[in-house]
């Protein structure tokens, strides 16, 4: 699909680091004060060491909480870059760094707790490419309330473009493609997930193993009535 449509994908405009796009972004939102929740937040005083941060009217502070896998560089890398930046937004960034297992668990099921609860925002994972593109059972509100939705995304513009391209019939091929131009435009829009990175995965076996054909498309479930010695 993005070979079809590389031209237009292209064209969208980049992200690039711009701080004071930010904090005019922020500023149209309800963290838009100092501490005391009336004097107007000023970027000018957001340095190094200030800590000078967002709040709303009710002198909540802007913080972000982010949990991320320990000894990975992708988790060094996010901590120094946000620690350099977030808080020239008046943003106050934390990170956690664990086990995999915590951060699923904190990931899939955050869901179940309240706000006051909740104790990280983001998260940093990989993006696994399917064969089929078929976001519905990541991203539609029909999965609102279940570790599925894992980032609550609740949107009826994305969700009927995502019903709209499950509808159709596997040889449609180039509808598809346009369709998915439409959902992509629309995430942009939205932006619930940054990409990152992508894994890599290999499939390692004994050379008396046979059968044992797996492609990108294909892993040991898909052939498993293949292998044999």
């Amino acid at each position: 699909m993005y070979k079809d449509n590389k031209a237009a994908i292209d064209a969208f405009p980049h992200f690039s680091l711009n701080t004071k796009k930010a904090n005019e972004l922020l500023d149209e939102t309800e963290w838009k004060f100092e501490a005391d929740g009336v004097t107007p937040f000023d970027p000018a005083k957001a340095t190094d060491g200030s800590g000078y941060y967002r709040h709303n009217a009710e002198g909540k502070k802007l913080a972000i909480r982010h949990f991320g896998s320990e000894g990975i560089s992708v988790t060094d890398n996010v901590e120094i870059q946000f620690k350099a930046n977030a808080h020239l937004a008046g943003i106050e960034w934390d990170i956690t760094k664990g086990d995999f297992d915590a951060l699923l668990k904190n990931y899939y099921y955050a869901y179940e707790l309240s706000e006051e609860e909740r104790e990280y925002c983001t998260f940093n994972l990989a993006t696994n490419f399917g064969v089929a593109f078929d976001p519905y059972y990541s991203f539609h509100s029909d999965w609102l309330g279940t570790w599925y939705n894992s980032e609550q995304l609740n949107d009826p513009q994305l969700d009927e473009i995502m019903v709209r391209m499950r509808r159709l019939d596997p040889t449609e091929k180039e509808k598809f493609s346009e369709i998915w131009l439409e959902f992509q435009k629309r995430w942009y829009d939205l932006l619930p997930v940054i990409p990152l990175y992508s894994n890599e995965y290999y499939d390692i076996f004994r050379k008396e193993v046979k059968g044992f054909n797996t492609t990108p498309f294909a892993d040991w479930a898909d052939i498993i009535c293949d292998i044999h010695k």
